[in-house]
């Protein structure tokens, strides 16, 4: 059998497997906040409401993920397009708020102007 070693080798693996503690979880996390996301996959809109805004940062912030991350550069800009004016309209927002408020703290002062740069 071709495969034997990795079988074996994947079979040692399991039975050795550790799950991460809360302190090595939570050293993840704050490595994974440290290199500036651009998507927060607990997106609820609270980001949006703590700004005092109707735009969809959530949204903004995703599709820029998928222009930049994911390599969707022309799938971005079209759902970008099918947005409606309001939901783009950042602008006045208080992004501070914005961020404090979002789960993953998204820098959308950063973060929003690539949008209406890359996607618009």
């Amino acid at each position: 059998m071709r495969n034997t070693d990795q079988i074996t080798e994947n079979s040692l693996a399991a039975a050795k497997f550790q799950p991460m503690n809360r302190a090595e979880i939570e050293q993840l996390r704050d490595a994974c906040l440290a290199a500036g996301p651009t998507f927060c996959a607990d997106c609820d809109g609270r980001c949006a409401k703590a700004a005092g805004t109707d735009a969809a940062l959530g949204d903004l912030t995703r599709l820029l993920t998928y222009h930049d991350h994911h390599g969707y550069r022309g799938e971005a800009r079209r759902l970008y397009s099918e947005l409606d004016p309001g939901q783009k309209t950042w602008r006045g927002a208080d992004l501070e708020a914005a961020r404090e408020a979002c789960p993953n703290r998204l820098d959308f002062a950063r973060l929003l102007p690539r949008v209406d740069r890359d996607l618009a």
